[in-house]
């Protein structure tokens, strides 16, 4: 059994790619749109620690999220997932003087490399074989940072970064796949409001998860031809579900937050019963 984590690009509107693999492969789906680095590496040592994965039989897909997140644990089911510090709206808990007095950039990255690391030691002293795939690359430090401009980063990295590359996993972000994957197929044509066409919204549709998990995780799946080649045809009827979809339903959702500013807060919904999910129900 495969177990992957993640932000809103392995849990979404949509099928992403852990949902797409369960089609082949039981794939358990921990992940949650919104989350850190921080909630995602809990919910994988949780996992771990309750018996949920076994050793020596599963394997473990994280995808790793951008390091300007921010999250805390409240309490059982109650993650406080604020997403990127610097593109918050409305009456966002994340203040100016919550970013002046108790936020720092490199402080974040520094967490996230020490996480990625971390997770990596954890899951090969368990014996469990794991793949890590990233949202962004985190080198490229001003993705997913709005109007904010990062500054340049101590040399005591260093040695996070050498042992970052010694790690399994994928070279290529998802984001930069998509970015690479839109210049020569189009994505489904919804509409986020007049000004933001669909082209926004980075987080991989079916096809695009399928191709990225073919090109990223086909050494650690091992599928044979038949199977990727059944994954190909599950993906392109999600694909065409979500066209139909969208066909129907051309115009989106606006939601008003108390300070009446209009803003979508994430791609429409997508009907499930389309194909099968597996899904976490007690995340931590």
């Amino acid at each position: 059994m495969i177990h992957a984590f993640g932000c809103s690009f392995t849990r979404y509107q949509w099928p992403t790619w852990a949902d797409l693999l369960n089609q082949i492969e039981p794939c358990v789906n921990y992940g949650s749109p919104g989350t850190g680095n921080k909630a995602i590496y809990t919910r994988m040592a949780n996992a771990l620690f309750t018996g949920k994965i076994t050793q020596g039989v599963d394997r473990v897909i994280i995808q790793w999220t951008g390091h300007t997140r921010y999250d805390l644990w409240l309490g059982p089911k109650q993650w406080q997932q604020l997403g990127n510090v610097w593109n918050q709206t409305g009456d966002s808990p994340v203040t100016s003087a919550f970013l002046q007095h108790l936020w720092s950039d490199q402080d974040a990255l520094i967490q996230t490399l020490i996480l990625v690391q971390s997770a990596a030691l954890l899951l090969n002293y368990h014996k469990i074989a794991y793949h890590f795939v990233f949202m962004n690359n985190l080198r490229s430090f001003t993705l997913e940072t709005g109007n904010h401009s990062l500054g340049p980063y101590p040399d005591l990295l260093d040695p996070h970064w050498q042992n970052f590359d010694k790690l399994n996993r994928s070279e290529l972000s998802m984001t930069d796949w998509v970015k690479q994957s839109r210049k020569t197929r189009k994505p489904c044509l919804w509409q986020w409001d007049k000004h933001r066409p669909a082209s926004d919204d980075l987080h991989p549709e079916p096809w695009e998860a399928y191709t990225y998990a073919k090109k990223e995780l086909g050494s650690v799946l091992r599928w044979q031809p038949e199977q990727w080649q059944q994954l190909a045809t599950i993906a392109e009827q999600c694909q065409q579900e979500l066209r139909e979809y969208n066909a129907e339903n051309p115009q989106c959702l606006m939601y008003v937050n108390k300070n009446n500013l209009n803003y979508y807060p994430g791609a429409p919904i997508y009907k499930e019963g389309h194909i099968k999910y597996l899904r976490d129900q007690e995340l931590i």
